[in-house]
């Protein structure tokens, strides 16, 4: 019976450790992938964009990310379906347009 108890524990630890993995792969490629969106679309160099979290799911998963930079206007861009969309497309996309 330890045995069985132990072995449980030892899965879900296991389990625990691997989700949080995902979610600082998922959330390291979200920001670096809004810095490169942003840098393109601002026409301003990566290394002067900031990124900020703005949302984050019950689970932490990064939801929004706000990027800025070189003096142009905000941009944010939101989780969507598997990729990171400017959030007036992911708002047209959820409208159908």
């Amino acid at each position: 019976m330890k045995k069985i108890i132990i072995i449980f524990i030892l899965v879900i630890f296991n389990s625990c450790v691997s989700m949080s993995g995902l979610i600082e792969k998922h959330n390291k490629n979200g920001m670096e992938t809004a810095k490169n969106k942003a840098s393109f679309l601002l026409e301003c160099d990566k290394s002067k964009i900031s990124t900020v979290v703005i949302e984050k799911t019950q689970n932490n998963y990064i939801k929004q990310i706000g990027a800025f930079g070189c003096n142009k206007p905000k941009l944010v861009f939101v989780y969507y379906d598997g990729s990171w969309l400017l959030e007036e497309t992911s708002k047209k996309i959820k409208e159908g347009r």
